[in-house]
């Protein structure tokens, strides 16, 4: 008796060892899906289906299929599938994954030198924009002591308010009616220095440039 347990108990676990192989369940899973047709029909077809369409009894339709399915279908072709799955199948999900990483590696390597040109556009704005900076400060130097050797001229420093009057208060015009007139020797310095500009042809209205609003600063800081 105990003899007659040992052996039931040997094949019980073997068969458990067995059913938990990957190979019997890729083989199950194979199986199943080459011979579908007679598991779809032993399980959800009725026999008054069978009858109606072949003339046969179900357990007689089911037997011809499984004659026609012949060794191929019942072992052959499910035994292949295994050994694709098993061999075959991880090779090939090997290569499409080192794809798949190699394609991201070449996207980081993309997106890190999209981000190295994007930081040397943004270096080359900031060294422009020091440079302009420093230009400008070194214009407004040249600017600062020319408005000094202005300032040292009265009369000339004096006229300068007609500047300002004629762009704040007459809209720019060199001559407005009988009220107002710029005198022409503060009306030729300030043009041959870049003070201002005429906005016509016949120079009867100015515009001050950048120099010209610089001195401009200058001479209210000077006067307030």
């Amino acid at each position: 008796m105990k003899e007659v347990q040992e052996i039931k108990d040997g094949f019980v676990q073997g068969l458990k060892e067995r059913l938990s192989s990957p190979f019997y369940g890729y083989f199950l899973i194979s199986w199943i899906v080459w011979n579908w047709k007679i598991l779809y029909t032993t399980f959800f077809v009725s026999n008054e289906s069978i009858i109606e369409t072949y003339r046969l009894l179900k357990v007689e339709y089911i037997s011809l299929l499984i004659k026609e399915s012949c060794f191929s279908y019942l072992f052959l072709y499910p035994l292949f599938s295994v050994g694709f799955l098993v061999w075959i199948a991880p090779f090939i999900t090997h290569i499409v994954y080192k794809k798949v990483a190699r394609d991201k590696q070449d996207l980081r390597s993309f997106d890190l030198i999209l981000e190295r040109e994007n930081a040397e556009v943004e270096t080359q704005k900031i060294e422009k924009t020091v440079e302009k900076n420093l230009a400008e400060k070194k214009l407004f130097d040249v600017w600062r002591e020319e408005y000094k050797k202005f300032e040292v001229q009265p009369l000339l420093f004096k006229k300068f308010q007609q500047i300002l009057d004629s762009t704040y208060d007459y809209f720019g015009y060199v001559k407005y009616n009988n009220d107002f007139f710029i005198d022409k020797d503060i009306l030729a310095f300030s043009h041959s220095n870049g003070l201002v500009s005429f906005q016509d042809q016949d120079n009867r209205k100015i515009k001050l440039t950048e120099k010209g609003m610089f001195f401009v600063s200058q001479y209210s800081n000077k006067i307030s």
